[in-house]
């Protein structure tokens, strides 16, 4: 979530929120599966969403609540509101997501996932590497 100030004739926007959500996830390529176990990720995330906020314009109540959650407001002090930009990317089911790390085979069954995955490969970061996660297409050519 970023912030413009309406006085600055600049044009400048100020972050307010920069958050990153990850949960363990299972990747399907054909037959075979992949879960992502790691503390150090590096990701390139497409922006799926483009949303604003201003003058005339209310931010929704989920972003309302999203931003209170986090200790900010829509409005200023005037009760007016503030001039807000949200940007928004998600990994969705059936979408093409590349992976990049350290990888481990492993029983499925152990790992808590259905009996008919088999096998899963556990990709974990090491001290030296993280995995690496995007849903953009130009990664696959690099």
């Amino acid at each position: 979530v970023r912030q413009q100030d309406l006085l600055d004739t600049r044009n400048n926007w100020e972050t307010l929120i920069d958050e990153n959500k990850m949960g363990k996830f299972v990747i399907r390529d054909g037959e075979k599966c992949a879960i992502i176990n790691a503390k150090q990720i590096r990701s390139h995330i497409v922006h799926d969403g483009n949303y604003e906020s201003g003058t005339f314009d209310n931010a929704s109540k989920t972003m309302e609540a999203y931003l209170q959650s986090k200790g900010f407001s829509s409005k200023n002090l005037l009760k007016l509101n503030n001039k807000l930009e949200y940007d928004e990317g998600i990994l969705e089911v059936g979408e093409t997501v590349y992976a990049y790390g350290k990888g481990v085979w492993r029983d499925a069954e152990e790992m808590g996932l259905p009996k008919e995955y088999d096998v899963v490969l556990e990709l974990i970061d090491t001290e030296d590497e993280s995995v690496f996660l995007s849903d953009d297409p130009s990664v696959k050519q690099q």
